[in-house]
């Protein structure tokens, strides 16, 4: 049976690692972030390890091809599926993380985006777990917009392409409904091809 991965994208502050850990449980996966394997890989005395420091120190922007060495790294530590978060985050990216995965011989299950609805409740009142968020870290409704705005512009066209090539889930999260986000992931993670 080929190794299967599932793509999850989030609008910020809804928790995306909630909803990674409920696919995780119920599908024999494991998590892969890649602020997470960098951080990782920054404390490690590797030769990537070493070259992504150098980059790093130096000022650059990690590489594309820094990049994908992590991920193919990080893929390769077992035969779990795998949960990808918040990549790719360009279409370029998109490309070279294809092109890894058909060589590793894994196939794209799904592709999830965990889209923020109802922005004006979210952002205003003080019943939002993003208004109670903000308050706790010093960000104002302001500042909170334009990290949603920026967020879902970096993703955009990464998600439009990912939408005419696999089944794109759209999970609208609406906080005034959705007051318990754990107990909502944990429902549509149970039945990830019915939705």
């Amino acid at each position: 049976m080929n190794r299967k991965i599932q793509i999850v994208f989030a609008d910020p502050y809804l928790g995306i690692d909630s909803f990674s850990q409920e696919l995780k449980e119920n599908n024999n996966s494991r998590i892969i972030s890649l602020n997470t394997i960098i951080r990782a890989e920054l404390n490690s005395d590797s030769e990537l390890g070493n070259l992504l420091k150098k980059q790093l120190d130096s000022g650059e922007i990690v590489s594309d091809e820094v990049i994908i060495k992590l991920l193919k790294k990080e893929i390769n530590k077992d035969s779990l599926n795998i949960i990808l978060q918040k990549f790719p985050r360009i279409p370029k990216h998109l490309t070279l993380i294809k092109e890894v995965l058909s060589e590793l011989k894994i196939e794209i299950d799904n592709v999830w985006y965990l889209k923020l609805v109802n922005i004006e409740f979210a952002l205003n009142s003080e019943l939002s777990g993003l208004v109670i968020h903000a308050k706790k870290v010093g960000l104002t409704s302001e500042n909170m917009l334009l990290n949603l705005t920026k967020q879902k512009d970096l993703y955009k066209n990464t998600i439009d392409i990912l939408s005419n090539e696999f089944k794109l889930k759209t999970i609208e999260i609406d906080l005034e409904k959705h007051i318990n986000l754990s107990e909502y992931y944990k429902q549509i993670a149970t039945i990830p091809n019915n939705i």
